[in-house]
């Protein structure tokens, strides 16, 4: 895992390997298959944790995918909505002090999710991309910020980034520029 700050205030934390606990049963898959341009064989996972403070609260997203890149020209888009029988909290959250964060991807979330994805991931990606790991804050989350955070790690996973300053780079791109003021 590694930690870093992008934008003015925000926080975040990276996971390439050594995942965090924040996967879940999935009550259901939105899946879409598209063309795709790209064509590479390799497998990857990050997980995506941010933070941003804006006064009376913060908003706050963890999002994570599995990659397994093919070399075909489709891309496999598949997003795990949670269900409401596997509600339980994640401690270990940057949010966890401010915030109620439960682990898991709310139909709402989920299909921001997949919306950033589909416009982002066939210019970027071929083979499965599977997003199955997530948080979400009882007040600091919204729709956007997650697609925000979709479209991030369709940037870093396309890129092969694991370099801090990049990481900080995409996330000041994608997650504060386009965030709710």
């Amino acid at each position: 895992m590694m930690e870093f700050r992008f934008g003015r205030q925000g926080v975040g934390r990276a996971w390439f390997e050594a995942l965090p606990l924040a996967h879940y049963a999935s009550a259901g898959d939105l899946c879409v298959t598209l063309p795709a341009v790209r064509r590479e064989r390799r497998e990857c996972r990050i997980v995506l944790e941010v933070l941003i403070p804006r006064g009376a609260y913060a908003e706050y997203a963890l999002l994570g995918a599995s990659y397994s890149g093919r070399e075909r020209d489709e891309i496999v888009i598949s997003v795990s909505e949670s269900g409401e029988g596997d509600a339980r909290t994640y401690a270990e959250s940057l949010a966890s002090r401010l915030d109620t964060v439960w682990v898991g991807l709310p139909h709402p979330y989920a299909i921001s999710v997949l919306d950033a994805a589909k416009a982002t991931a066939p210019r970027a990606l071929s083979g499965e991309l599977s997003f199955d790991c997530a948080a979400h804050g009882m007040v600091g989350s919204s729709a956007q910020l997650f697609a925000n955070c979709a479209s991030a790690i369709v940037e870093l996973l396309g890129q092969n980034v694991t370099e801090v300053e990049r990481i900080i780079d995409v996330c000041s791109a994608h997650v504060v520029s386009r965030a709710r003021p």
